[in-house]
């Protein structure tokens, strides 16, 4: 199956992109991102990572500083996000703004916060706000921090 990737005429329209890979939670978070009264301005697109996505697409992200939410399974955070993560760090220049939500917190079998910062290779990066996802008051916590900072509230 040939996966579609997002082009630059359909994230021009859009001034929050929601990305991750399949089994992330990434639909869920958008859906409830879109119940959200504060976001009546905010376009929000979503778009699956698959491995044969060229991530440079996501270069309009940084010229346009439109903000970016990464979001990973924290029960199964594979080799793909780590890659994705690193490839979109390098592509927007460490300067624009993004968010990463992990999902599925709350089994028991989920990684620790640190243990996700270390599998995602975070330590080494300044200036991340780190929430605690904890239904959607957390979550809007960590979006309304990405959309102030891209300055898109």
């Amino acid at each position: 199956m040939k996966y579609r990737q997002p082009s630059l005429q359909i994230l021009e329209k859009h001034n929050c992109l929601v990305v991750g890979t399949s089994q992330s939670g990434r639909e869920y978070i958008v859906d409830i991102l879109q119940q959200q009264r504060y976001l009546k301005n905010v376009n929000i697109i979503s778009f699956t990572l698959y491995k044969s996505i060229n991530l440079s697409i996501y270069r309009s992200l940084y010229e346009r500083q439109i903000p970016l939410i990464f979001v990973v399974d924290s029960t199964n955070i594979q080799y793909e996000n780590r890659l994705y993560l690193n490839q979109l760090i390098t592509i927007l220049k460490e300067q624009s703004k993004f968010l990463i939500i992990a999902t599925k917190m709350d089994q028991e079998n989920s990684l620790s916060e640190e243990e996700i910062l270390d599998v995602l290779n975070l330590d080494s990066y300044k200036g991340i706000f780190k929430f605690q996802y904890s239904g959607v008051k957390g979550l809007q916590d960590g979006v309304k921090w990405v959309l102030k900072v891209g300055n898109n509230l």
